[in-house]
């Protein structure tokens, strides 16, 4: 059971396997009327007895414990832990058993598969040999793990982790995510005797304000308090004509289309500019000789 509360310990949700998800738009289950967040700002997605909190490419990003999230970006949810969706916050409370180590695995926002990590020196090889919704897998990956307790990932084709690109063997930890086309993999691992040393990778997000407000073209990145926001909840099911993990998964889509579309428009009225200077220029060299 995953319940949500605001600062004030106020519950906003309660769900044991229900997608939850946040943003200004009338139809998420917990609407907020603030206008730091996104349509469509994030999503919190049981997988099997797990839940994971997915930030849903916000504007103005997601928060998990303080630390700012990739857009995209999925994070494993612990009781205790706190999201904050640009400026609003939310504390998460999470009942369940003790939890084995596993590999989750998403396609957007739907639960695909749990598969349990390797143990002593076996291998767990995740391809689309294994069918189903796996079929559409492109490149096959291998998960390892050596003497001291330490997973590594093999892969002959490129794959994102963490949001860079690698190819060939790479140490895995804790929280770790894996994305290849439209599927995404996450660690679930604590039982590390040897913790590897990786190199942190510097996040491509810019969380500047001033920046933020100048690419989103929003009135305000930062809009009024969080705590005086006003919430609305919805315990019905979604009604639109596609599932709410459809309509989620079409939002990055839409607003990339919609800024190509404004790109393409500046581009065409400095071409309409440029072809009445000329126009202009050459009448005036006329006139003159």
């Amino acid at each position: 059971m995953l319940t949500l509360k605001d600062t004030t310990g106020k519950i906003l949700a309660k769900s044991e396997s229900a997608l939850i998800s946040i943003g200004r738009e009338q139809d998420n289950t917990i609407c907020v009327n603030e206008v730091s967040l996104s349509s469509y700002h994030g999503v919190f997605i049981p997988v099997g007895s797990r839940w994971v909190y997915r930030d849903n490419f916000s504007t103005n990003g997601s928060f998990f414990n303080s630390k700012a999230l990739r857009a995209g970006q999925a994070r494993l949810i612990k009781s205790g832990d706190a999201v904050r969706l640009a400026t609003y916050s939310i504390e998460c409370e999470l009942k369940s058993k003790s939890l084995a180590d596993e590999l989750l695995v998403l396609k957007g926002f739907e639960q695909i598969g749990l598969h349990a990590l390797p143990k002593d020196t076996d291998q767990l090889i995740i391809s689309s040999e294994l069918g189903g919704a796996y079929q559409e897998l492109t490149t096959a990956i291998t998960i390892s793990k050596n003497d001291l307790g330490a997973l590594t990932i093999s892969c002959q084709q490129p794959v994102v982790i963490n949001g860079n690109s690698h190819t060939g063997i790479l140490a895995l930890l804790d929280q770790d995510q894996i994305d290849i086309g439209d599927f995404t993999f996450v660690v679930c691992y604590s039982g590390l005797a040897a913790k590897p040393v990786r190199t942190a990778a510097p996040t491509n997000r810019d969380y500047d304000p001033a920046k933020k407000m100048e690419v989103s073209g929003k009135r305000a990145v930062f809009g009024e308090k969080g705590a005086s926001a006003r919430v609305e909840l919805k315990t019905g099911s979604f009604k639109a004509e596609m599932s709410m993990s459809q309509r989620l998964s079409t939002i990055a889509d839409d607003e990339a289309t919609l800024r190509m579309n404004r790109t393409e428009q500046s581009y065409a009225l400095f071409g309409v500019v440029v072809l009445f200077t000329s126009v202009g220029f050459v009448v005036f060299a006329v006139s003159i000789f």
